[in-house]
């Protein structure tokens, strides 16, 4: 039988996405990061002085997670925080934190070229960008609330 969750388009995408985050761990580990830790520098380079919870919907873990993740972080000064009476926290990359992500980005972009390196060979009628825009395209249309629950 054809019709089973586990033969269609969107099995491929998950498998891919397990994959891509295996490999993302296998290059930020040997550093003494997980995902989830290089998710959130990653974020706090790019918007510091943002509150956990941007930090947890960026990541894509939990606002509990994330503050657990960010006070071990921070006990390994990676981190800090400021905070001001009634306002949120806010998280800042130290010194030894920008450090680690320069090494570990700078894996993640040799990974990320091979996965581009990948789809230049096996792009559809030759084109790169045709892969990149499906894949955006499928993006998107999970991203909105299905009417009914129907995503077509």
């Amino acid at each position: 039988m054809t019709d089973t969750v586990d033969a269609g388009l969107g099995a491929s995408l998950r498998e891919a996405a397990v994959a891509l985050r295996a490999a993302t761990d296998a290059v930020v580990r040997p550093l003494g990061l997980s995902v989830a830790q290089y998710s959130c520098l990653l974020h706090l380079d790019r918007e510091p002085g943002c509150s956990g919870a941007d930090v947890a919907r960026a990541a894509y873990v939990s606002r509990q997670s994330t503050h657990v993740l960010l006070r071990s972080m921070e006990a390994d000064d990676l981190v800090t925080r400021t905070s001001a009476p009634g306002r949120a926290q806010a998280w800042w990359l130290t010194p030894r934190g920008q450090e680690l992500l320069a090494l570990a980005h700078r894996e993640v972009v040799r990974l990320d070229a091979r996965v581009q390196a990948l789809a230049d060979e096996v792009a559809p009628d030759g084109d790169p960008r045709a892969l990149r825009r499906l894949l955006e395209a499928f993006v998107g249309v999970l991203a909105e609330p299905a009417a009914g629950g129907d995503v077509t």
